[in-house]
């Protein structure tokens, strides 16, 4: 007979990186990772990993341009980013603004330098200007 249970995990994170995901699992391609042994402090999936291997899932800290004015960004499903000067909604496979605020294509180039944060899935990239001080 099998039973379920929950168990809590700490680990040291390095600094300049957070937790990608709230559960513990196997790596996919390109994702970083926390490494048990203690010989490496973050490395990389070169490949999707077995679904029984379990690791801590981390990501490079997002930090905000100081140019970006836009009080959220979001990626929608073909991997395009868009600021958004109110909290937009969830639909189908993006972002939906509110109703008479504006937003703007996010195209990353020499130019503005930005780099878009480590996201791959669009449902779960919405960030909040950490400078914004406004209602949602």
């Amino acid at each position: 007979m099998t039973q379920p249970f929950i168990a809590y995990v700490e680990v040291e994170i390095p600094e300049g990186w957070e937790i990608a995901c709230n559960q513990i699992r196997a790596p996919k391609y390109g994702e970083w990772f926390i490494d048990p042994s203690g010989i490496h402090n973050i490395l990389r999936a070169s490949s999707d990993y077995h679904i029984n291997c379990k690791y801590v899932i981390v990501r490079q800290v997002f930090r905000w341009p100081e140019w970006l004015t836009a009080n959220y960004i979001a990626m929608d499903e073909s991997g395009i980013w868009y600021g958004y000067a109110k909290k937009p909604s969830k639909i189908a496979s993006s972002w939906l603004p509110q109703q008479s605020t504006p937003y703007v294509r996010l195209t990353p180039n020499t130019l503005t330098n930005f780099v878009p944060p480590e996201c791959s899935d669009w449902a779960q990239s919405l960030r909040r200007n950490p400078n914004y001080e406004g209602n949602e």
